[in-house]
């Protein structure tokens, strides 16, 4: 009952958040330079026109009237029309977030899976070759920019060797999505029973999302050996082998449990900055999800499409937290709400 309420105060608390992610990002999209309209109407359009394009999409009202109807709008779904795809900002988002959520997730897993086994064993073999060459990867991982990683991996596993297919998009240009269910196509394509446009998606897939993996690895594998070194270190560990518990119960059951609460904080941290900070990669490989939505968005000055996204990457971020911390007090039975 008192996770409940608890979870209940989080939700809640998501109302001023999400207010106040609104309010500075409606201030900022107006102070940058650049005005979509007159990129909408073209060079030849008359002052006079272009100032009729302006009353009509508000932009001549003061800021505090623009920001309420803004609010009224939203609160009834609408978040207005994009000035660049002419289509509602909810249906832009809509068609665009299975891409990106379906390369981030996948690629989350892949660091997840990678991070954990690296960041124990270096725990476990402090001081040795294997702990050294971990470090090195991580430091690696944290170093290297990330499109130079994408550019690195289409050369080797696409030019090269051709093992890979190249940066063209979510499928092959000649094959049709499966029908739509989740709007994952990996996914959508097993529910069709449609194993070939499943190996092509999965094909598609595996170098966005091994780069996404690669970058997200590092820090996440950092800290588990940071907090693996700890717990190993503490008296409960050495009274459990003292009592002459084997080393995987003592690794699995004791150190990991109790270490695993700072890099979950850490995970879904890594996991919200994927998700509204992976434009490079999907530029890199053509990929039409909310990366590269977003990025035409700021570059067209197209207000209502950046407001829209810095919404719904904010509700992620926070929900992933609130993920978070439930899982923690289901580790640790100790927290106090």
């Amino acid at each position: 009952m008192r996770l409940a309420r608890y979870i209940i105060r989080r939700l809640l608390f998501l109302i001023p958040v999400l207010l106040g992610a609104i309010f500075l990002t409606f201030l900022l999209t107006r102070m940058v330079p650049g005005n979509p309209i007159e990129r909408v109407a073209g060079p030849y359009a008359s002052d006079e026109a272009v100032e009729e394009m302006k009353r009509q999409a508000g932009l001549l009202d003061p800021w505090y009237v623009q920001f309420w109807n803004y609010l009224k709008d939203l609160l009834q779904g609408d978040m207005g029309i994009s000035f660049q795809t002419n289509q509602a900002v909810t249906t832009d988002l809509r068609d665009r977030f299975p891409a990106s959520f379906e390369l981030v997730f996948f690629g989350m897993l892949l660091a997840v899976a990678l991070a954990l086994p690296l960041g124990i064993i270096s725990a476990m073999k402090q001081g040795t070759w294997i702990d050294h060459l971990t470090r090195i990867i991580a430091v690696l991982g944290v170093s290297m920019p990330i499109f130079w990683i994408a550019l690195i991996l289409i050369s080797t596993f696409y030019n090269r060797l051709g093992w890979l297919p190249g940066p063209q998009g979510r499928l092959p240009i000649a094959m049709s999505p499966p029908p739509e269910v989740t709007g994952l196509y990996t996914v959508d394509s097993l529910i069709a029973g449609d194993f070939d446009t499943f190996r092509a998606a999965t094909r598609q897939l595996v170098l966005p999302v091994l780069t996404i993996g690669l970058t997200a690895m590092a820090p996440i594998a950092r800290m588990t050996r940071a907090t693996m070194i700890d717990a190993l270190n503490s008296d409960y560990i050495r009274t459990a082998r003292s009592l002459g518990l084997p080393t995987r119960v003592i690794v699995t059951r004791n150190a990991l449990k109790n270490s695993l609460i700072p890099v979950l904080t850490l995970i879904a941290a890594v996991f919200g900055y994927a998700i509204g900070g992976e434009v490079l990669v999907e530029y890199i490989f053509t990929w039409p999800g909310l990366g590269k939505y977003s990025f035409d968005a700021i570059m067209g000055s197209d207000f209502p499409a950046v407001q829209g996204f810095i919404i719904l990457a904010v509700a992620m971020y926070v929900l992933a937290y609130l993920i978070v911390d439930i899982l923690i007090a289901i580790l640790d039975p100790r927290i106090e709400y």
